[in-house]
C-alpha cells in the first residue's frame, strides 16, 4: 500500500495544472486509477471531479468516470476510494525540512516541553546512549522563557558534550564540557556580536546560553555533532511525515554552511533511488560574514 499512498500523493500535486481529458495517444494506459472521489481541481470553471488517471509521474484525466473506458490495461490498478475527498497536494512557501532532517538525528523535544520535561527526557536519552560521544537535542522553547545556565546540563553528565537546538532554530544551550573542548571562554570572539553570541555572566564566562545560528553552527562543525550517515534515514523520515501531512512540495527556506555540504548531495541520492516523494527548492543561507564572499560560487554549484 505504500506505493500505493506515494503515487496517490504524486497524482494530487499535479491536479491544479490537469484538464478532463485524456492525451491524444490512444494507445496510453494508466498505471492507477482512482474512481468513485470527490476530486476538489481548483479550476474554477469545474471545481469537482469523479475520477483520476495516473500514468508514470502524470495525471492523464481527470473528469467523470465515463471517460476512463479507454484509459484501463491489463495491469491498471483501480482503487475505489468511496467518496472520499481528493485534495491537490499542499505546497509549503517556507519551511526547513533539509534543516529538520539534520536536527532531528539525536534526542527530540516536543515544541511545547517546559524545562523539567526537557531536563527529564535528556536524562533519559543519555542514559540511553551510552556510546555516543556528543550528545545532541532538538526541541522545545527555552530561550528567554527560563534562567538557564551549563551547570543544569553538568548535572546530567559533565563528561560529554551536551548541546541542545530550540524548536525554533534561533538559540541553545550547551553544558560546560561543549566550551571547554573548543576553547570559548571569557577571550574567545562572539562571531555576530550583538546578534549572535555566547551569553556571558558579569566576569565575561559563559553562561551556557547560545543566541542565534551563528554561534551554535561554530559548535555543531567543531564537534561534528551532526553526521553525514545518520542524515540519509532522517531525511527519508522527514519527507514522508510530510507527504503524510498532504505536502508534496517545499520551499526550504535555507541551510547553514557548512552542513549544506553533506545534506544536498543525500536529497539527490534519495531522488535517484525513488525515496524522495517531495519537491524541494532549494535556497543557500548565509549565516555568517566568512561565507558571503563564496555565496554566489557556492549556489551555483549547487
Amino acid at each position: 500500500m505504500k506505493n500505493l499512498s506515494v503515487i496517490a500523493t504524486m497524482a494530487v500535486l499535479l491536479l491544479i495544472s490537469c484538464q478532463e481529458n485524456v492525451k491524444s495517444n490512444q494507445e496510453l494506459k494508466a498505471d492507477f486509477i482512482f474512481k468513485n472521489a470527490k476530486v476538489y481541481t481548483v479550476n474554477s470553471e469545474s471545481p469537482w471531479a469523479e475520477s483520476i488517471a495516473v500514468s508514470g509521474d502524470s495525471i492523464v484525466y481527470v473528469g467523470n468516470e465515463e471517460g476512463l473506458e479507454s484509459l484501463y490495461g491489463p495491469e491498471t490498478q483501480e482503487l475505489d476510494v468511496n467518496g472520499k475527498l481528493i485534495l491537490p497536494g499542499f505546497i509549503d512557501s517556507h519551511a526547513h525540512p533539509l534543516l529538520t532532517a539534520m536536527l532531528s538525528s539525536g534526542y527530540m523535544a516536543e515544541p511545547t516541553a517546559d524545562i523539567s520535561i526537557l531536563l527529564s527526557e535528556m536524562d533519559e536519552y543519555i542514559k540511553n546512549n551510552p556510546d555516543e560521544e556528543v550528545i545532541f537535542g532538538f526541541g522545545g522553547f527555552f530561550q528567554g522563557q527560563f534562567d538557564l545556565n551549563k551547570e543544569m546540563l553538568d548535572k546530567l553528565d559533565a563528561s560529554r558534550p551536551i548541546i541542545m537546538i530550540e524548536s525554533g532554530g534561533h538559540g541553545g544551550w550547551a553544558n560546560s564540557k561543549v566550551f571547554e573542548m573548543l576553547g570559548i571562554d571569557e577571550s574567545f570572539p562572539d562571531p555576530m556580536p550583538g546578534y549572535s553570541f555566547y551569553e556571558r555572566d558579569e566576569d565575561g564566562r559563559p553562561t551556557g546560553v547560545i543566541v542565534e545560528i551563528a554561534a551554535f553552527v561554530y559548535i555543531l562543525d567543531n564537534l561534528n555533532i551532526i553526521q553525514a550517515e545518520r542524515l540519509k534515514p532522517s531525511m527519508q523520515g522527514v519527507a514522508e511525515m510530510m507527504n503524510e501531512l498532504g505536502y508534496t512540495s517545499i520551499y526550504d527556506a535555507g541551510v547553514f554552511a557548512p552542513l549544506d555540504e553533506d545534506i544536498y548531495p543525500i536529497i539527490s541520492e534519495l531522488a535517484k533511488e525513488g525515496g524522495m516523494n517531495l519537491r524541494i527548492d532549494a535556497s543557500y543561507a548565509v549565516k555568517s560574514m566568512d561565507k558571503l564572499k563564496d555565496a554566489v560560487p557556492t549556489l551555483n554549484e549547487y
